[in-house]
């Protein structure tokens, strides 16, 4: 029995599909070869450069442990509370009301700490504004 033309057309098409296949596997595969060969150079080239200037790549000190990626350290209650009080006492040091970039700026502490501690002290802070305008002041 002949195949018809539309046969033959469909059994070529899945033929071409499966070699396709094979050959992305193929180059995926080497790819990720080659991948790894770069990771392991650039460690190598890393810690020679360490070695060299007690210095990491991005510029921080060798000696000072690593720090993960979006990681921020916890901190203790003590450091809470800490931060808690210095932000009342700037409030309360404040002759008018402060904008949380100027508390940022003199504590030098990140933005979602700051927040937190106003947080904890919502019962004693005056907030005036919406979002970005939003001041402080102590009630």
């Amino acid at each position: 029995m002949m195949k018809t033309a539309l046969e033959q057309l469909e059994q070529l098409e899945a033929e071409h599909q499966q070699k396709i296949a094979a050959i992305r596997e193929s180059a995926v595969s080497e790819l990720s070869n080659v991948i790894g060969d770069l990771k392991k150079k650039l460690k190598d080239a890393e810690e020679q450069y360490i070695k060299l200037t007690g210095k990491r790549l991005d510029g921080s000190s060798a000696t000072e442990p690593k720090k993960e990626k979006g990681k921020r350290d916890r901190w203790t209650d003590d450091q809470k509370a800490d931060l808690k009080q210095k932000v009342y006492d700037f409030l309360k040091a404040a002759k008018s009301p402060v904008k949380m970039a100027d508390i940022v700026d003199t504590l030098k502490v990140e933005k979602k700490r700051i927040s937190d501690a106003i947080l904890t002290l919502d019962d004693k802070i005056k907030k005036d504004g919406k979002r970005v305008n939003m001041t402080y002041s102590l009630k």
